[in-house]
């Protein structure tokens, strides 16, 4: 079996900080969570020590990521060494 690491940051190359004087090419929006999704994306942005912009980034990306693969044909796995059980990720 394959193992493919990804650092998702390098990947997208983002390096978390904006240049002085570099014009952004950001936008902003608003985006409404539930008391438990946003309680989720506070405890990852902590547990990462994150922004929780950071978080939704990497968490977009990593979708991308997927989705891109899946669409050229390829599966993802989880792995349970000890158990030795594999389940694929549908993603829809």
């Amino acid at each position: 079996m394959q193992v493919v690491y990804v650092d998702l940051l390098a990947t997208f190359g983002y390096s978390g900080f904006k240049r002085a004087g570099m014009p952004s090419d950001k936008k902003t929006m608003t985006l409404n969570l539930t008391e438990a999704e946003m309680e989720a994306l506070e405890k990852l942005s902590q547990q990462k020590d994150l922004s929780k912009t950071a978080v939704l980034r990497q968490a977009l990306r990593l979708y991308q990521l997927v989705d891109n693969r899946m669409a050229q044909g390829e599966t993802l796995y989880f792995e349970d060494k000890e158990k030795k059980n594999k389940s694929e990720l549908m993603v829809l």
